[in-house]
């Protein structure tokens, strides 16, 4: 067994989650400002839809 194997895959998509939204919105625009703030916001709507789709996921599984 492996240190990885005691943690749970779901704690994985936290720096996947903050590296895309970084990475898109600055690609969106240059200034620093909008892009922590607009990044904030898309890393909020991605744990949103994230957790829905989870949801669903373990209401749909028997």
């Amino acid at each position: 067994m492996t240190f990885l194997d005691h943690i749970p895959q779901l704690f994985f998509a936290i720096p996947l989650v903050i590296a895309f939204s970084f990475v898109y919105q600055g690609t969106r625009s240059e200034k620093t400002s909008i892009i922590i703030r607009r990044s904030i916001r898309t890393m909020i709507s991605l744990t949103i839809l994230m957790i829905v789709i989870l949801a669903f996921l373990k209401w749909m599984s028997p």
